[in-house]
């Protein structure tokens, strides 16, 4: 028989946070795939990832969960003892960068930011056929994730902010790296990169 895939999305009754469980629905990883979480505990057991769970569990606890996302990421990186941050924006939110950049300074960090057109890259670069452009009569600017998170590599940041990076671009900064990211806000054009506005009108048309 074919292993069924979790589907924590349509669970309805999230057992797990009482703790382990065997009683979830016939879908729960904790019944078809306990293994899993052996796995995770032998990982989590990791001096180094503790110590990201314990900033965690700190930073809820110092921000009294009442703290707005900026100050959180504050509360935490200080928690953690980073000393050097990277910020990696996108163009169309270059003013909410550099009052984020500064907010980080003033709480006595190091900042290394980058925009998301650093290195100067056009869509020819990346190979994109004329008929995929929007501007097919000229230069069409290509953001160049990978040169942000090579940026932050080489200037050592401890702990990356992403805000309002392109989907697919995200992704691509995520996947280059070295240090851990957390997520300031993401691009959403309609709904002022608030995406989960959007949900009120899709749960009404598939009738949730």
């Amino acid at each position: 028989m074919e292993q069924m895939t979790p589907q924590c999305a349509e669970c309805l009754s999230k057992l797990c946070v009482l703790g382990p469980s065997e009683n979830g629905p016939e879908f729960c990883v904790m019944r078809t795939t306990p293994e899993l979480f052996d796995e995770a505990r032998a990982i989590v057991a990791n001096p180094d990832i503790q110590k990201m769970f314990r900033g965690v569990a700190r930073t809820w606890k110092d921000s009294k969960l009442s703290k707005n996302r900026i100050e959180e990421i504050v509360i935490y990186a200080r928690n953690m003892g980073f000393k050097k941050l990277g910020l990696a924006f996108c163009l169309g939110l270059s003013g909410e960068a550099e009052v984020v950049s500064a907010l980080f300074k003033k709480a006595g960090f190091d900042v290394v930011s980058g925009c998301c057109m650093t290195g100067g890259f056009s869509s020819d670069d990346v190979g994109l056929p004329k008929e995929d452009k929007i501007y097919t009569d000229g230069r069409q600017p290509q953001c160049n994730p990978v040169g942000q998170a090579l940026m932050m590599n080489k200037y050592g940041t401890q702990l990356n902010v992403m805000l309002g990076l392109c989907v697919g671009d995200d992704a691509l900064f995520i996947k280059h790296s070295l240090a851990p990211i957390t997520i300031l806000a993401v691009k959403d054009r309609i709904h002022a990169h608030n995406p989960l506005a959007a949900i009120p009108k899709y749960k009404e048309e598939l009738g949730l």
